[in-house]
């Protein structure tokens, strides 16, 4: 499948200039996974010119290889971070391109990308058959607190949702959560949070916000 979109569809685009570049860029954002984009450092890595990049990356986008997730920032935008978060529509072609064809080959931080990748598309995916889609996004600020996936509710209001691969409810969520709810744009006015993982249903209080603990496999 992938030999076929990079030696046949993209060749049929004829926007590539390179083909060999491209198929580099696509192999390094495979080991990138749920990372923030930086195009100047991709640009700065792989010696090509950062146009390029962008071009690149937009044509991925539009073949269905890449699904970015935007950000949330209010309208002091310097204190947030605004590149996209970059997914894969399928996360077996990111596991093909970066040789991770073994379950001994995921292990650490990228077993919890993978994790988030594939628990984002299927928000998506379901997202998308909704009458009226709610909008998506992930917050970040410069100090290192994240959250995977804010979404929109019937109210408009926003709701973290964190992802991850544990057991348990890591300190580092918990700290996620209590600096989403109170400085990010909409923070103070979310409802709840959501933790998907795989542990059990239960429901746990943080800054006086209730956060339900969703297992993975009741999540869309």
């Amino acid at each position: 499948m992938i030999s076929t979109y990079l030696e046949r569809d993209i060749r049929a685009l004829g926007e590539v200039g390179n083909f060999d570049d491209y198929s580099n860029l696509l192999k390094t954002i495979s080991f990138e996974v749920g990372s923030i984009s930086n195009l100047n450092s991709l640009s700065s890595d792989l010696g090509i010119a950062y146009n390029t990049v962008k071009k690149y990356i937009s044509i991925l986008k539009d073949t269905f290889i890449l699904n970015p997730l935007s950000p949330l920032f209010a309208r002091a935008r310097k204190r947030f971070v605004k590149s996209s978060k970059m997914y894969f529509f399928d996360v077996g072609v990111a596991n093909f391109l970066s040789k991770r064809t073994e379950k001994e080959h995921i292990k650490g931080t990228t077993e919890g990308f993978l994790f988030e990748n594939i628990l984002i598309k299927s928000f998506e995916s379901e997202n998308e058959n909704r009458s009226s889609p709610k909008n998506m996004y992930f917050w970040r600020d410069y100090e290192g607190h994240e959250i995977d996936l804010i979404f929109e509710n019937r109210k408009r209001m926003y709701v973290p949702v964190e992802m991850c691969f544990s057991k348990s409810f890591p300190r580092g969520k918990k700290k996620n959560y209590y600096a989403f709810f109170e400085s990010a744009p909409g923070g103070k006015e979310a409802p709840f949070g959501i933790l998907v993982y795989r542990g059990d249903v239960k429901e746990e209080v943080i800054g006086r916000k209730a956060i339900y603990f969703i297992p993975w496999w009741l999540w869309w």
